[in-house]
């Protein structure tokens, strides 16, 4: 195994050809992490995910040897044929996909109309005057679910 890589020479600046792992959104899979390759672009899944399409795309592209990180906050790079884990100092900091956006309805909100829906409920079975709002609780609960 080698100390330092020697493929350091094929690296392109390039933009990242997808926003997520391009062949799972093709075919409706799912990944862990994605890695993007340093020679043409391409975003891929990483080995914890279930179709490994990054290792994929090298075995299919053998004169692309390097991967970065397609994570925020990672700017690390992995050469296959060195089998080398490394940074490179001075390198701009590695592309990312986007940042998940913050959910529209939160854990509080959800607790909120679920505790507001039984305070309702034990209210209307006591012969209380106030309506149930069930409806609304479920809602939100769905909405938090299909984020």
């Amino acid at each position: 195994m080698a100390d330092t890589c020697t493929h350091l020479d094929s690296v392109s600046e390039l933009a990242p050809s997808s926003e997520g792992c391009e062949d799972c959104l093709r075919t409706g899979g799912r990944w862990v992490h994605l890695r993007m390759c340093t020679r043409c672009g391409h975003v891929g899944c990483c080995d914890s995910s279930p179709n490994r399409h990054a290792t994929a795309h090298r075995h299919d592209h053998p004169d692309h040897p390097l991967i970065r990180s397609y994570e925020p906050g990672e700017d690390w790079w992995w050469c296959y044929p060195d089998s080398l884990f490394f940074d490179v100092d001075g390198a701009p900091p590695a592309p990312s996909h986007p940042d998940h956006e913050e959910p529209t309805v939160t854990h509080k909100e959800i607790l909120d109309e679920l505790s507001q829906t039984l305070k309702d409920l034990r209210d209307h079975m006591d012969g209380g005057p106030g309506p149930v709002h069930a409806p609304r609780a479920f809602e939100a609960v769905r909405e938090f679910a299909e984020q």
